[in-house]
């Protein structure tokens, strides 16, 4: 019989056009996070946004990007964290979460299809 604590539903997320679904979700979901938030035209205040909605949720979420040097840097930032978890505090009143990187998102590189590839 399957453990019900950790059955989640799939879900699709679009941070860049609807922030705040995940805050509207009742059950625990797994979020396919289908926007590149590291590309060069996604500002850091908003990548921050999107990681404080995951910061203030029990969602677990996948983030995939093509931009893996923007990711490393901002995420290994501790200014970047600390204002994630200020955003989701303040904006979201989720519980002080201490723990960096979130143990709930995970992270992804996919290979640039429009470098060509192999074939």
């Amino acid at each position: 019989m399957a453990d019900t604590k950790t059955e989640r539903i799939a879900a699709t997320w679009h941070p860049l056009k609807d922030l705040d679904a995940p805050l509207r979700w009742q059950e625990a979901r797994h979020a396919e996070v289908v926007d590149d938030l590291f590309q060069d035209q996604v500002p850091d205040a908003v990548i921050s946004r999107v990681f404080a909605v995951m910061a203030a949720t029990e969602h677990t979420y996948q983030v995939r990007t093509e931009q893996h040097d923007r990711m490393h840097a901002l995420l290994a930032c501790p200014e970047f964290a600390d204002r994630v978890r200020d955003e989701s505090v303040g904006w979201y009143g989720a519980a002080l979460r201490t723990d960096w990187p979130l143990p709930n998102v995970r992270l992804g590189v996919s290979e640039d299809q429009t470098q060509g590839g192999p074939g």
